[in-house]
């Protein structure tokens, strides 16, 4: 008689892991555990369910900025969803929220709205005559965040100074490779402007390379342009990076983890729990007694001076930037704005080390160097600097990082006359 071989019970198998699972199998102990497990396992599936499915809904309702709603839906070539349009009644400043501190400073509802290619609106703008200028760059500062749509920097060039001027700034999370310029610029033919304007934030991270103005090369980039021809595949490579990057930026904001962010901050607010966030930024007090706060970020960029090869980066960026667009037609200012605490810093710290070369007035000597049309926004805004401080109406929001409208109108009033001399001719 052959040795016996055991073959395995795969369905009393498959009975008995059933039977471990089953919150009545076993003692009572093993029973509430199993229950417990079986609970904990629901939860989890039903969470990663809801995260999923929020990813892809509206969040209108969650009281984000209006700029995070616009840009979930954008349009293929713009940064937020065309003809689109909300109303933000209740403004808190950004810094404020980073902090988890309560909010001190307000104003009025912020309309946010677009036009029909989906970039920030700009009321008034003439819908048939030729464009003066194009705002091409500047991020938040350029389409306007904590503005509303008659604040923004296009608004006051094209309201008070009479310079038509289309805002074609763009959401942080945009690749700012230069071909969507040209793509902006061929979808504004025949109203065409014949400048470009780049406003240049101080506390900009990363700051600008050479290597952002063009996507990073493919390995089917050569066998793609033999198949397709150049102009077809770089046309079909630039759709499908811009819809894939647009994607993956939309899904990365998560409604269930914005509500847990914020049910963890109700708590942790410096009472109930140690408030981790407020180490984020720095609290000061104005004359008049109203509380200003600065990001840590933006102190930082002023107590450490960066160094000669990165004003020499931004000098290369921009001489490339220029060359780009009189190519197509278009000459280029640069406008460079100050932070907040390069501003208002030395006055609210009597004791802050200024270097003797800010480093705007570096790069705004790169720039000429290079003849590169250049303003630079902090000589604008500094003379105002100390009745600003002792008024409490300032050129940048006490809660936010952004600049107020009135700093806004007070660059616009500059550049026009900046532009405006160097039109006139020389005797």
């Amino acid at each position: 008689m052959g040795k016996k071989v055991l073959q395995p019970d795969i369905p009393a198998a498959l009975t008995g892991i059933a039977n471990l699972l089953n919150p009545a199998h076993g003692s009572p102990a093993v029973r509430r555990a199993n229950s417990f497990s079986s609970l904990l396992i629901g939860v989890l599936i039903l969470w990663a369910v809801l995260d999923a499915a929020g990813r892809f809904g509206p969040i209108a309702w969650l009281h984000t900025i209006p700029e995070l709603v616009a840009a979930r839906h954008s349009g293929l070539d713009s940064p937020f969803a065309p003809d689109f349009s909300i109303r933000e009644d209740h403004w808190i400043g950004e810094t404020t929220v980073t902090g988890n501190l309560p909010p001190e400073e307000s104003r009025a509802p912020i309309v946010f709205s677009t036009d029909e290619l989906g970039f920030r609106r700009t009321p008034n703008l003439p819908a048939t005559s030729r464009l003066d200028y194009l705002l091409t760059g500047g991020s938040s500062f350029a389409y306007g965040g904590g503005l509303s749509d008659d604040e923004t920097f296009p608004a006051a060039l094209t309201r008070d100074e009479h310079l038509s001027t289309y805002n074609g700034g763009r959401y942080f999370w945009d690749v700012p490779h230069f071909v969507y310029v040209e793509r902006l610029l061929h979808r504004l033919q025949p109203r065409k402007p014949s400048a470009a304007v780049y406003l240049y934030w101080e506390n900009l991270n990363p700051t600008l390379d050479l290597r952002q103005l063009d996507p990073l090369p493919w390995a089917v980039d050569r066998p793609g342009r033999m198949i397709l021809g150049s102009p077809r595949y770089s046309e079909l490579r630039a759709c499908f990076q811009n819809r894939t990057d647009k994607t993956l930026a939309a899904v990365s904001v998560s409604p269930l983890e914005v509500l847990s962010i914020r049910f963890f901050k109700m708590f942790a607010d410096g009472r109930a729990l140690p408030n981790p966030y407020a180490s984020a930024v720095t609290s000061r007090v104005l004359p008049n007694g109203q509380r200003m706060l600065f990001l840590d970020a933006e102190v930082e960029r002023v107590r450490t001076p960066l160094s000669d090869q990165v004003v020499r980066q931004q000098g290369e960026y921009f001489q490339e930037y220029a060359r780009r667009l009189a190519a197509q037609g278009l000459n280029l200012y640069v406008i460079l704005l100050p932070n907040k605490y390069s501003l208002y810093g030395p006055l609210v710290d009597g004791n802050l080390a200024v270097s003797p070369h800010p480093f705007l007035e570096r790069v705004e000597a790169e720039l000429s160097s290079r003849h590169i049309a250049v303003l630079n926004g902090f000589k604008v805004l500094q003379p105002y600097a100390a009745s600003d401080i002792a008024s409490g109406d300032l050129a940048y929001y006490r809660d936010d990082h952004h600049w107020t409208p009135k700093g806004v109108r007070r660059i616009a009033a500059a550049f026009a006359g900046f532009v405006r001399s160097r039109d006139q001719p020389a005797h």
